[in-house]
This record gives C-alpha cells, sequence and structure tokens, in this order.
C-alpha cells in the first residue's frame, strides 16, 4: 500500500508543483496590479498619483463635452 501511495505520489507531483507555481505568480501579478493601482508613486519631482486622477477626470470631462457637442 505504501509503495503505490509513493508511485501517485511521484506520478502526480509535477502537476501539483506546476498548478502551486502558477497559483503563486498569479497572486503575485494580481497584488503588484493592486498595489500601483493603490499607491502614490514616490519619484522624484512628479506628483505621478494626483496627475494620473487629474488626467482621468480631464477626459471624462472631454467625452462630456463631445457628447453635449454631438447633441446640439
Amino acid at each position: 500500500m505504501d509503495e503505490n501511495f509513493m508511485r501517485v505520489w511521484v506520478a502526480g507531483h509535477g502537476q501539483l508543483s506546476a498548478d502551486i507555481d502558477r497559483l503563486v505568480r498569479k497572486s503575485v501579478a494580481a497584488f503588484d496590479r493592486f498595489a500601483e493601482l493603490v499607491t502614490p508613486s514616490h519619484r522624484e519631482g512628479a506628483d505621478t498619483y494626483f496627475v494620473r486622477v487629474a488626467e482621468c477626470c480631464k477626459s471624462i470631462g472631454r467625452a462630456a463635452t463631445r457628447k453635449r457637442a454631438r447633441a446640439r
């Protein structure tokens, strides 16, 4: 019985390791995206967090202006 268990374990170990590795990589990538989204950049001379928000607001404003112009 022990020999059978070890054979099954060895046969499936590669797939199990690959699945765990894929899970860890996806988790790290998701955390990196989350961290980039919620933390401001600390580069010298650039306040990129607020610049990014301001650019988003500008693009929303431009889209609303174009929409109003088309409606007229």
